[in-house]
């Protein structure tokens, strides 16, 4: 027990005494280090979206944060049950997309729907995909989805790295 607490207590250590804040005109949130940054356009069946992603290796970690862009005519947010169902496929899709790479499964072990700061519909799940345990995070907000995932080889570390990850995250434009 004291062993766990020591590597918990470096874990909040390390990530508060060496982030890297990103801030964007839509969110902010703060990484333990430098994450590596890419763009990309892909084609879905709400048309074409953008996706922002950052990712950063940290510890025994992978870390991500995604911002996709949706068509505008399309009203997720208004639409509950739509909603929840984006949230999931977004989740689904990053987790059997690894699961595909390592060869094995994702399974999904626990799974909640919540209103993220009182406002806005959100999800959090955790996951076990082969070796790894995964969690999750998802909201759409003014036709954006966002997403926070951490794939860890140690449920307790990935724990940690993504309740940080999520204490730091913030929407700019959610009031």
């Amino acid at each position: 027990m004291k062993k766990k607490l020591t590597i918990l207590s470096v874990l909040l250590l390390a990530f508060y005494s060496y982030s890297q804040h990103i801030k964007t005109p839509t969110f902010e949130i703060s990484f333990p280090l430098e994450p590596k940054f890419e763009e990309v356009t892909t084609e879905t069946d709400a048309g074409d979206s953008t996706i922002k992603m950052y990712q950063l290796r940290h510890l025994n970690s992978m870390i991500l944060m995604m911002e996709g862009t949706i068509d505008e005519e399309y009203d997720f947010e208004s639409i509950e049950e739509v909603t929840k169902a984006s949230l999931q496929g977004a989740r689904n899709g990053s987790n059997d997309n690894l699961a595909l790479q390592l060869g094995t499964k994702a399974t999904n072990t626990s799974e909640v729907f919540y209103q993220y700061k009182d406002k806005i519909l959100a999800l959090k799940s955790s996951d076990v995909i082969g070796p790894f345990f995964g969690n999750t995070f998802a909201t759409i907000f003014q036709n954006k989805m966002y997403s926070i995932m951490v794939f860890s080889q140690t449920n307790e570390e990935g724990t940690t790295l993504y309740n940080n990850l999520l204490d730091s995250f913030k929407l700019v434009h959610l009031k």
